[in-house]
């Protein structure tokens, strides 16, 4: 059943019947679309931890008496900062894969229903 799930949810045949009324974007296409804008967004999150993890050996490198709190706290922050952001992919990216794999479950019962 979820091979065939799959296959229906990677399946590039678009129904014209089901769009939604903005921009002509179709049901199949917005759990791609969900799953890209998670990818996008942790991208520019690593990115910006990149930045933070830089700023922070610069901070704990200028800082005589306290250099290694500093460089602890920092590493501490962006660990959980990144755990987080994460999550947070993982949660977008399965609603993305839900919206599709409901869509795919309802194009398979027309089908049925077309039998």
């Amino acid at each position: 059943m979820f091979d065939e799930l799959e296959k229906q949810s990677q399946n590039k045949e678009i129904d014209h019947n089901k769009t939604f009324i903005i921009e002509g974007i179709t049901n199949q296409e917005i759990g791609t679309k969900i799953k890209s804008f998670a990818k996008i967004f942790l991208k520019i999150e690593i990115s910006f931890l990149i930045i933070g993890a830089i700023g922070t050996l610069v901070g704990a490198l200028s800082a005589d008496d306290a250099a290694i709190m500093v460089l602890l706290a920092g590493a501490i922050s962006i660990f959980v900062v990144f755990i987080v952001s994460y999550f947070g992919f993982l949660v977008i990216s399965g609603f993305g894969a839900l919206i599709e794999d409901i869509n795919a479950i309802k194009t398979m019962q027309e089908k049925k229903k077309e039998k």
